[in-house]
């Protein structure tokens, strides 16, 4: 994500797509993690950093686990619980993270 983006292999086309990442403020950022959910959508999780692209549209958009504060936690780890959960390991305890309504909630310190 130095460059500001992923790159996909498409099979079919034998090509590698570019896919741009929306990252508010930031030009790069490091990534640590990544998992598709049931519904298409790919999560990643990095320093001060939850990004979510729809596979379809490939528009990223940037979230946070935090809305009311300035820092957020660096994401280690993601894991799909339920069809509208996930759940984010960070330094700072877990989180889970309703992905419909789009707010979190920490679980542990």
């Amino acid at each position: 994500t130095y460059g500001g983006g992923l790159h996909r292999l498409d099979k079919r086309q034998n090509k590698i797509d570019f896919i741009p990442l929306n990252i508010k403020g930031k030009k790069a950022v490091a990534l640590n993690c990544l998992i598709e959910t049931h519904d298409e959508t790919l999560w990643l999780g990095g320093a001060d950093s939850l990004l979510r692209i729809n596979k379809q549209t490939l528009k990223s958009e940037s979230l946070r686990l935090r809305p009311n504060k300035q820092t957020q936690p660096s994401i280690a780890t993601i894991h799909s619980v339920e069809n509208d959960k996930i759940w984010l390991g960070t330094a700072d305890g877990i989180f889970e993270y309703n992905t419909i309504n789009n707010q979190s909630k920490q679980l542990s310190e």
